[in-house]
């Protein structure tokens, strides 16, 4: 069995899609992929790489999954998943065999590796992939979805609780201006949903608020609509966390807006710019950014 997962960028919805917001995700063209084959009475082997090199290299029993050897923590965090696939299915991988995967982008980028693996896993037990991150760990599971996306969607939790989702064709007409970056810091996503959902009451005019920038940003094809959209997102978002946005407490000076995806105080961000290419490169070079991401260059 072959498995591609797409990476993940939130652009609109951060937090509040937790509680039913409308968010915008976008697939990018970086992803994982893995390869599982079967053999009979064997142990189960997993062997991952990244563009960084060697990542796992771990060794399971089938009967109970109990990890052989390689106890590190990328081991650890996928002997729980393994162990949640196997409860909803107690047959899964009880033969063992060899699974392969290869990171095409750094583990700290915070694009979805665990997401595609959720995505993977969930097709190789033959269980839902929803239902296996609800055991597993805690999120909206937009990332899943994107994983198995081929172009961006728009993606909501209705009150049901299951996701709800459709393909969007969203290409801006000034897509040439729009540059994602890696802030070079990493952000735990379950930790900042726990620490969000312990200091938010649910304010649904906020909700109703986000949902319309996400409705109103799908239909935007003029730039300047499009950063005033993103500040009014950036400065309801800031209110709620009591925190300032990145772009006033960072790049007050840059010509355009910034916006924080996902999790604020990490992973990646958006620069909706105003300057010619070359000026907004030498604008993120001088701020110590090295991974910088036209808009084509990483959205599927």
């Amino acid at each position: 069995m072959k498995f591609y997962g797409h990476g993940k960028l939130m652009l609109t919805g951060e937090y509040l899609v937790l509680f039913g917001a409308s968010a915008i995700a976008l697939p990018t063209k970086l992803g994982q992929e893995f390869e599982y084959t079967p053999k009979a009475n064997g142990i189960l082997s997993w062997n991952g790489t990244t563009v960084k090199g060697k990542w796992i290299n771990a060794k399971f029993n089938p009967a109970d999954l109990s990890i052989i050897d390689d106890k590190s923590d990328a081991t650890e965090k996928l002997h729980h998943l393994l162990l949640s696939v196997r409860k909803l299915n107690p047959n899964f991988l009880i033969e063992g065999g060899k699974v392969s995967s290869y990171l095409e982008f750094s583990p700290e980028w915070g694009l979805g590796s665990s997401a595609s693996l959720i995505a993977f896993l969930s097709q190789l037990g033959n269980v839902d992939p929803y239902e296996l991150l609800n055991i597993s760990t805690d999120g909206s599971g937009y990332d899943i979805a994107c994983s198995m996306s081929d172009s961006p969607i728009y993606y909501k939790i209705k009150s049901s609780g299951r996701p709800e989702y459709y393909p969007l064709v969203y290409r801006p007409a000034f897509k040439d201006n729009l540059y994602f970056v890696y802030s070079g810091k990493k952000q735990t996503t379950h930790s900042e949903i726990k620490r969000f959902r312990k200091m938010w009451t649910v304010d649904y005019s906020l909700i109703q608020n986000i949902t319309e920038i996400s409705e109103n940003i799908v239909h935007c094809n003029n730039q300047k609509h499009f950063n005033e959209l993103l500040t009014q997102h950036e400065d309801a978002i800031s209110n709620v966390l009591n925190l300032p946005s990145i772009q006033k407490a960072e790049f007050n000076d840059f010509h355009g807006t910034v916006k924080s995806l996902g999790a604020w105080g990490g992973d990646f961000l958006l620069f909706s710019s105003l300057m010619e290419r070359k000026d907004t490169i030498a604008y993120l070079h001088n701020k110590g950014f090295n991974v910088i991401k036209p808009y084509d260059d990483i959205i599927l």
